[in-house]
């Protein structure tokens, strides 16, 4: 592995397994810088279902990586989870509650140990909950948050931070979600938002975006996203910037979080 912090990709949302995210995925592959890396699954938010483990393992084995996956249910060893993150070239994050996600990686070190690799040079990766948990902070709709099914609303988590600010992946399905407009106009805040199909590629102190080939409609896009006093403003990232540029998109006015 490269010395350094590792490149982070945050993926907005796409079936993986449907080859919607192949652009991206190759990318996550290519930055790695090794003909056959070691690629770490970790399905912690979606509660470790093996059918999207094989999927995940599926697609980045025709690519070339070496793939396992890190199980908490099975409450493997700090020694186990020590040797799985940090002997990976890349992570691979997936979807579902983030909320309790990063609740159990607190819990058996993982959280901890993701900073270890990144400082390491492993390239950090992921989509939906496994975009969010890079930044500071997520815009989440977990059902942590309420008290049953029917019961739950969007909330602001506390992610890694890792990454400036917060962030909001699936922007294309998220912003006519009435629900969430609901929210989202009685909260102060500034975020990245990623649709499905992109992603923001972060590799030192700067950024760019990517977008996944084919699809229907317009290219997938990553943008800035301001709400203020109920008013909602988005704008289109540019192709590449500093991650000083990102972090003033995606923090308040003035720096408070």
């Amino acid at each position: 592995m490269a010395g350094g912090r590792g490149a982070i990709v945050a993926i907005g949302g796409g079936e993986l397994r449907l080859g919607e995210t192949e652009r991206i995925d190759r990318a996550i592959v290519e930055l790695s810088g090794s003909d056959r890396p070691r690629h770490l699954f970790i399905p912690t938010a979606s509660g470790e279902p093996e059918a999207y483990i094989e999927n995940v393992a599926r697609a980045y084995r025709e690519l070339g990586c070496a793939c396992s996956a890190l199980r908490l249910k099975v409450d493997p060893s700090p020694a186990e989870i020590e040797d799985a993150v940090l002997g990976a070239d890349i992570v691979y994050v997936g979807g579902g509650d983030t909320a309790i996600m990063l609740r159990e990686w607190r819990r058996f070190g993982v959280d901890r140990l993701l900073e270890r690799s990144w400082h390491n040079g492993t390239i950090l990766s992921g989509l939906s909950a496994g975009s969010i948990c890079w930044f500071e902070r997520g815009l989440s709709d977990s059902e942590s948050f309420g008290d049953g099914a029917d019961d739950w609303d969007y909330a602001t988590i506390t992610a890694l931070g890792f990454l400036p600010g917060a962030h909001c992946p699936h922007w294309d399905e998220r912003a006519p979600d009435g629900k969430f407009r609901a929210w989202l106009e009685r909260t102060d805040i500034d975020f990245i938002a990623i649709e499905n199909r992109a992603a923001l590629v972060v590799e030192g102190a700067r950024f760019r975006t990517l977008a996944a080939e084919g699809g229907p409609g317009r290219k997938p896009r990553a943008l800035a996203v301001s709400s203020r006093g109920g008013t909602v403003r988005e704008a289109e990232l540019p192709r590449g910037g500093s991650l000083a540029e990102l972090a003033a998109l995606a923090t308040p006015a003035g720096g408070s979080r």
